[in-house]
């Protein structure tokens, strides 16, 4: 992917108290060299907008 975004996924946690889908986002951090890893329930905003955050 582009922007340094490594995997922008939707994901569903194996508990049936919240039954929703959520998305992991991770991207490589430039200036720490570290991949963030993320979990959003918003779906709006791009990959590349949360990154920005």
């Amino acid at each position: 992917m582009k922007d340094g975004i490594l995997s922008d996924e939707k994901i569903k946690l194996e508990n049936k108290k919240y039954e929703k889908n959520l998305r992991m986002i991770r991207f490589l951090d430039e200036k720490s060299d570290e991949v963030v890893s993320f979990v959003t329930n918003n779906f709006k905003l791009s990959a590349t907008e949360f990154r920005i955050i």
